[in-house]
């Protein structure tokens, strides 16, 4: 069985690599999802990857699915310093 990894991006990431790419870069956030769902295969993983600008929502979906994933990783800024993981 392929273990799983749900990754949630929280407000405003959907604007990565289209607002102020001087600063954040201009990678999108569809490119760093390809990016990590093509690393977590090559690691024996499945991803999920969801954005919602409303804090909530991404709660209601670690609730609704907490069961069916290994881990998890909820971004709430694109440094990593305002990352969070669990398991």
């Amino acid at each position: 069985m392929t273990r799983s990894i749900y990754i949630l991006n929280g407000p405003n990431l959907n604007l990565l690599g289209l607002r102020e790419p001087e600063i954040y870069g201009a990678m999108t956030l569809d490119d760093i999802g390809t990016a990590c769902a093509s690393h977590a295969k090559n690691a024996g993983f499945a991803t999920t990857f969801r954005q919602s600008n409303h804090e909530g929502e991404l709660v209601d979906w670690l609730d609704a699915r907490w069961e069916d994933f290994d881990t998890w990783v909820a971004t709430n800024t694109p440094e990593p310093s305002g990352s969070a993981t669990g398991s």
